[in-house]
């Protein structure tokens, strides 16, 4: 490398030299014949040097571009230097490797800042050619694009989807089509009221619901065959029901909207296998949910302090901890304002306790 640098140089100061004698005309001709001479030699030297980076396999370089990327099923942008774009634009023979790698495309997103809609719908459709016939990872927040006009482009390939986001506010299809190959899906509506109908899609285990106002009765998933469920904003009589069908669950995370909740009584919830258990609320009311868990296989349990109980938390937690018959190893309390931590302890001392004080 450091003989082709010194070449580098040299052709810099030939070139200086030539303009030297072109300026001058009555310098010899013969001496600028030969720097010229040496120029071509020095450039036909550097172009005859092969990269060592060039000389392996297109298997293995598509490799390194696909590690280049983040790991599936995250999205990488669709422009800049983090893009598999710009793998495209190093060299030709970069390209041609880049654009035979379905992998680097599978994964589209649009959350790119700075560039324009149209732009991004080209881009995917792009993506969509390339990815082959390889599972999908779709994330399609309408806060980035246009959701009416990218749907229609990514709805043929719905047989492909393995992980799919959609955060939007614009109506879609009351059924959408059949999804063999989905995993994990991300659903967060903002019609009112929201319909979603998810039909066959059994491979689904995985997934995350939101709704404007905590109103979910229009969202349809198969809810019994989820091993993980979250959901977010959703109001406890509509997490009750949802939960009520989801009796496989094994993964739980809650975030209540509880505006016309506070005096909730509802029917008792019977989860058999789930392990772990996530609760919160982004209100000033709470109702009382976790009074109507029954939980026999739970071990680990994150949960805000006023949700337990905004008077006894000990007591509440003892009362559902007797209920279920579970054997709690780990309880991670958040916005501790009303128990000393210490009593926890005491209370349960065969239990691992941590604690998020209010305000930090």
């Amino acid at each position: 490398m450091s003989i082709l640098e010194a070449d580098r140089a040299r052709i810099a100061a030939i070139d200086a030299q030539i303009l030297i004698f072109l300026e001058y005309s009555d310098r010899e001709l013969e001496s600028l014949s030969a720097l010229q001479g040496e120029q071509a030699a020095l450039h036909e030297r550097l172009a005859s040097y092969k990269y060592p980076v060039l000389t392996l396999p297109n298997e293995i370089v598509s490799k390194f571009f696909a590690n280049f990327l983040p790991i599936y099923p995250l999205c990488p942008p669709l422009t800049g230097t983090s893009s598999p774009t710009n793998l495209a634009h190093i060299c030709r023979l970069w390209r041609e490797i880049a654009v035979a790698t379905p992998e680097l495309w599978r994964a589209i997103g649009f959350s790119d800042e700075g560039v324009r809609s149209e732009h991004k719908i080209y881009l995917s459709n792009l993506w969509l050619s390339r990815s082959g016939t390889l599972p999908l990872s779709i994330d399609i927040d309408e806060h980035w694009v246009d959701t009416a006009k990218i749907l229609p482009d990514f709805l043929p390939h719905c047989a492909r989807w393995e992980y799919l986001q959609l955060h939007i506010f614009s109506p879609l299809p009351h059924f959408l089509p059949q999804m063999p190959l989905l995993r994990q899906i991300d659903v967060m509506l903002g019609m009112t009221p929201p319909i979603f109908t998810l039909p066959d899609a059994p491979l689904l285990r995985t997934a995350i619901v939101g709704a404007r106002r905590g109103v979910t009765e229009g969202v349809i998933l198969p809810w019994a065959q989820l091993t993980s469920l979250t959901l977010r904003s959703v109001s406890a009589s509509n997490c009750g029901r949802i939960l009520r069908q989801a009796t496989n669950l094994l993964h739980c995370n809650l975030r209540l909207f509880t505006r016309s909740d506070r005096q909730y009584t509802g029917s008792d919830v019977v989860l058999s296998h789930l392990d772990c258990l996530t609760m919160d609320t982004g209100s000033n009311r709470f109702p009382d949910v976790l009074s109507t868990f029954v939980v026999p296989a739970l071990r680990s349990l994150t949960i805000e302090e006023r949700l337990l109980s905004p008077v006894e938390p000990i007591r509440s937690l003892t009362a559902f901890i007797s209920k279920s018959g579970c054997t709690l190893q780990k309880v991670h309390i958040t916005e501790k304002i009303i128990e000393d931590a210490d009593a926890y302890r005491q209370a349960f001392p065969s239990t691992e306790f941590s604690f998020e004080f209010d305000g930090y």
